[in-house]
């Protein structure tokens, strides 16, 4: 009997210990996807991507229409590249209109999938709401609420990290 205990407290403990936060978001795959392959999936899906130049991103955004994922209809999408390499996928959401977010019900959706991934973090300036999660793979998934906007983003950390290391060290 205590054999079989065990081993199934073995199980249990692999299974917490590879769970991650989801690296695939709408069919592209932080850390893996290039620039080429997020434009096939995002057209495969009737989704037009346009670069954003000052955010050095490809952003889709539409006043007449929305991005589906996690239950919202979010009001865009931006898919940010390294050396062509997708890192970090970000949601905005503007708050007003016929869409409506309901923050309080997405946050619990959130906890109840990322609860063992919670961080505290400092709510970022001017933002009355923030929530923060990060696995043991460095995913991140952080969920900021502005007056007026919302923002959902998955990254990478370590390749968000190293690009603001690279941003400080032109100053």
């Amino acid at each position: 009997m205590k054999k079989i205990i065990a081993i199934f407290i073995f199980f249990f403990v692999c299974l917490m210990s590879s769970a991650q936060i989801n690296k695939t978001i709408l069919g592209c795959t932080i850390g893996q996807s290039t620039l080429a392959q997020v434009k096939q999936t995002m057209k495969s899906q009737g989704i037009k991507l346009k670069y954003e130049k000052n955010a050095d991103a490809y952003i889709y955004i539409s006043d007449s229409k929305y991005v589906s994922f996690g239950g919202v209809k979010w009001n865009g999408v931006g898919f940010y590249f390294k050396n062509d390499i997708l890192y970090q996928v970000q949601f905005q959401y503007f708050i007003g209109g016929e869409n409506k977010l309901r923050e309080r019900d997405f946050t619990r959706a959130l906890e109840n999938k990322y609860a063992r991934f919670k961080q505290e973090v400092e709510t970022p300036a001017g933002a009355h709401y923030s929530k923060f999660y990060r696995d043991n793979t460095n995913m991140v998934v952080a969920f900021t609420c502005y007056p007026g906007s919302c923002i959902l983003q998955y990254f990478d950390d370590k390749v968000f990290d190293r690009i603001a290391t690279e941003n400080s060290d032109e100053l």
